[in-house]
């Protein structure tokens, strides 16, 4: 948990807004969820992801995905942006 509250800390220091779902819900029920509140992407970070050091960004409107190391925060913010996000 404290990576993924450094990683939000750290997207929205660079303007980007970022809604946190701390629920215990499946993926497929928080991507929804996003897409209810008007989200364009969402970043997925979970123990798999953690443990390869990677993170993957999900375009919720084109349904494509890209993964990024985890430690790129410029590259995920340059990417969300793209998105429109």
């Amino acid at each position: 948990r404290a990576t993924l509250l450094l990683l939000a800390q750290q997207l929205r220091a660079r303007g980007t807004t970022v809604f946190m779902d701390f629920a215990d819900r499946k993926v497929a029920a928080q991507f929804k969820l996003a897409e209810r509140n008007g989200a364009r992407a969402g970043v997925i970070l979970g123990s798999d992801e953690l443990a390869k050091g990677e993170l993957v960004v999900r375009d919720l409107v084109e349904r494509s995905e890209v993964r990024l190391a985890l430690e790129d925060i410029e590259e995920l913010a340059a990417v969300l942006q793209r998105m429109g996000a």
